[in-house]
């Protein structure tokens, strides 16, 4: 029995963004798809079963809040 697993997948709304979320949608595998952008108005944000806003890495304090939101929301994975 395979373990349920939250994936955070950054930058959700680029190509390469969008082609994890498809493969991991395709997968077999027991995930939770987080997508993860700092606009928005990001399409790709909808296209997951749930989405987060993250902030700019250049912003102050962007680290802190990073891992912050990896905690607050259980992410096991985080794919970039």
């Amino acid at each position: 029995m395979r373990r349920h697993c939250r994936v955070l997948v950054t930058g959700a709304g680029s190509g390469v963004g969008q082609g994890i979320i498809k493969a991991l949608r395709i997968s077999r595998l027991p995930l939770t798809i987080i997508s993860g952008d700092i606009a928005p108005m990001n399409a790709a944000l909808y296209r997951a079963d749930e989405a987060i806003l993250l902030p700019k890495v250049e912003s102050p304090g962007a680290l802190e809040t990073i891992v912050g939101l990896l905690s607050l929301h259980r992410i096991d994975v985080v794919m970039v």
